[in-house]
């Protein structure tokens, strides 16, 4: 195994599937990701360092990490930065042990792109999250805490299922409308194999 991109609209359970991989297996941990968003509630780290979602750092940090050729790509998705540093993701892409990494669309046919380039041979998986439900998203986005306006950008983002299809690529899709334990169930059986 070497790493698994959770795909899927905001509010689709990508953080809630993350958590439940890391805690199936013990030596799994996230693919951390360089932000300018201040952290929020959900986000994911550990008390023992094991894993990490984010690392903060400001506009101007992000622009020089960028500029020194840090990132295998940034993105700016909600009015954000981010980029995944090139070091984190090679040793994602050459290593049996499990990452898990969500990614936003923009970064997956980025991924695509490095993988074929730089370790043609590593394994990844892809799991989207299909939430087309508008009122089941709205609901989801509200009560995690966002803003309005972030809530209004997120809940403007449009399923992924044509953009998979069009890109042909290969994954397992799961209806985040169901309860989180068969989501979960779902997904680790797909690893699994």
């Amino acid at each position: 195994m070497s790493l698994c991109v959770i795909m899927g609209v905001s509010g689709s359970g990508k953080s809630t599937l993350m958590e439940g991989l890391l805690a199936w297996d013990p030596k799994a941990t996230l693919l951390t990701s360089t932000t300018t968003r201040a952290p929020k509630p959900g986000d994911l780290s550990d008390k023992d360092g094991r894993y990490q979602e984010y690392r903060y750092v400001t506009k101007e940090e992000f622009e020089a990490l960028e500029s020194e050729g840090a990132f295998a790509w940034p993105a700016g998705p909600h009015g954000n930065r981010y980029g995944t540093p090139r070091s984190i993701l090679d040793e994602a892409l050459s290593t049996k042990r499990l990452y898990i990494a969500a990614l936003v669309w923009d970064a997956v046919v980025a991924l695509k792109t490095y993988a074929a380039a730089h370790h043609p041979n590593a394994q990844i998986s892809y799991v989207y999250l299909d939430l087309p439900d508008f009122k089941t998203r709205e609901a989801r986005i509200k009560e995690r805490g966002d803003t309005l306006e972030s809530r209004k950008i997120r809940l403007a983002e449009l399923p992924w299922k044509r953009q998979i299809e069009k890109a042909r690529l290969t994954c397992l899709i799961i209806d985040a409308a169901r309860p989180k334990h068969e989501v979960l169930t779902e997904a680790i059986k797909y690893l699994a194999k």
